[in-house]
């Protein structure tokens, strides 16, 4: 199932900043779930959010757990109250939140939360998973 335009980054700004990186490229990406990330092997980390109330959603993205040096990227508006990015910075171990209109929050579909509900999400490859059961 293919979703909207993601977006493509190279770099970021500070946390601080009081913008964040535009668009500069749209691809199509298809994914294997309809939200959280997702890693792309040599393309970065696709991101999917619903957030229905929010005109602007974008990802704080650091590798560390404080997200104090956190870079921002916009993600893109899709149908339904969806955003999703393709970001090319992100990688597997790194820490995120989504910052909506509202504030910034941990991915609820996230599959790792090393703080707990209302820490940082962080980025997990399953691929990687060293499975003990088999």
């Amino acid at each position: 199932m293919k979703q909207g335009p993601a977006v493509a980054e190279r770099s970021g700004h500070s946390r601080k900043a009081s913008s964040s990186i535009t668009a500069k490229s749209s691809r199509e990406y298809e994914r294997k779930w309809p939200r959280g990330v997702e890693v792309t092997p040599g393309r970065g980390v696709h991101f999917r959010v619903w957030a229905p109330k929010s005109k602007k959603v974008r990802v704080e993205l650091s590798s560390s757990l404080d997200l104090k040096d956190a870079r921002i990227f916009d993600l893109s508006a899709e149908e339904k109250g969806y955003f999703s990015g393709l970001v090319e910075a992100a990688a597997a171990g790194m820490h995120y939140r989504f910052r909506l209109d509202q504030g910034s929050f941990a991915d609820a579909a996230s599959r790792f939360q090393p703080e707990g509900p209302h820490g940082p999400s962080q980025i997990i490859d399953p691929s990687k998973f060293k499975w003990t059961d088999r």
